[in-house]
């Protein structure tokens, strides 16, 4: 009875610090998805050699789409003329990061994980591209697909009808996309923090590169959505695991799994694939050590920091953010189950 208390206890402490951030990120991701079609990035993605990998890293990273879902569209970049470069840069820096989790890691963890975030997933994508570019060997590619830019000319679309189909997407397929994925994600967080102890992580594996090396082991093949990993993190810190060793584990596991790496053969072939992995794992252990060097210099105290941005907002916005998130999710059951 004792450890079920504290375990729920873990369990509305993540999930009410998490809603508000959760909520806000799946709207702005509604709206981002409104004004940035499919076709709009993928007609970017066909001209030049290197242009093409620094725009695919750069607009993979605000774009809440996880490692299984950005596949498709992938394919689609291929299909369309772009470079395999282009296609690997996209399919890293998506899934690693988005703007839902990105607003989410800034209420869990602290300023400086925050920012390293999107900078080493935008990192591990140039890297990503650039090697295939040198190494995936010539390819001739069709001519760049003529932009096709959203537009909302002719009233064709009013802002009342633009803010419902933003909230559609946002708070409708991706939220139910992910939903399962998240609610996986809270129930291990509030698990570690009621089950392991204070100081676990840096009693058996340290806080050098054999806890880096640990956490990309168990990321490669498991699949876990950038949004799902944040509280998984956090939680890991607070019992010890240092933040380059959390960073490993936000970047490699919405990065690679099982699917998306035997989707990726499949399209691109083992060598591609081969190349996107050791890519992934290099720039992960990389920027692990660089995020640990930089709270050595630094002299930040990761654990003293942790939640600061969700202490911020009031619990009763927690509770009435997670009722909405709670009455989002009954609406798409009812709407799918009928």
């Amino acid at each position: 009875m004792e450890f079920a208390f504290e375990f729920l206890s873990e369990l509305y402490s993540v999930v009410v610090d998490s809603a508000p951030w959760l909520l806000f990120g799946f709207v702005a991701a509604g709206v981002i998805q409104l004004f940035i079609s499919d076709d709009f990035v993928a007609s970017h993605l066909g001209r030049g050699r290197f242009m093409p990998v620094l725009k695919s890293a750069l607009l993979g990273v605000p774009l809440p789409i996880c490692s299984c879902g950005v596949v498709p569209l992938a394919v689609g970049l291929r299909q369309r003329g772009a470079s395999k470069g282009a296609a690997l840069s996209f399919m890293i820096s998506t899934p690693e990061t988005g703007i839902d989790s990105i607003l989410y890691t800034s209420a869990l963890l602290d300023p400086l994980m925050t920012v390293m975030r999107p900078i080493s997933a935008f990192i591990s994508a140039v890297a990503a591209g650039v090697l295939e570019t040198f190494f995936g060997g010539g390819e001739k590619k069709s001519g760049p697909a003529p932009l096709n830019i959203p537009t909302f000319k002719g009233g064709a679309r009013t802002i009342p009808g633009m803010v419902a189909e933003a909230l559609e997407y946002g708070l409708g397929n991706l939220y139910y996309s992910l939903s399962g994925y998240l609610a996986a994600g809270l129930v291990v967080a509030a698990l570690i923090s009621a089950l392991i102890p204070d100081g676990f992580f840096l009693q058996y594996l340290g806080d050098g590169f054999l806890g880096r090396l640990a956490m990309l082991a168990v990321a490669t093949p498991m699949y876990i959505c950038a949004t799902a990993s944040t509280p998984i993190a956090a939680a890991m810190i607070l019992k010890g695991l240092s933040p380059g060793a959390a960073l490993v584990l936000l970047l490699a596991g919405p990065a690679t799994n099982i699917a998306s790496i035997s989707a990726l053969a499949g399209m691109m072939g083992w060598k591609t694939t081969l190349r996107y992995l050791l890519t992934i794992s290099v720039s992960a252990l990389f920027m692990g050590w660089l995020v640990d060097e930089l709270y050595r210099l630094m002299a930040i105290t990761p654990t003293a920091v942790l939640g600061g941005a969700a202490e911020a907002i009031p619990e009763w916005v927690g509770v009435l953010s997670a009722l909405i998130l709670f009455g989002a999710w009954l609406r798409i059951l009812i709407k799918r189950g009928g």
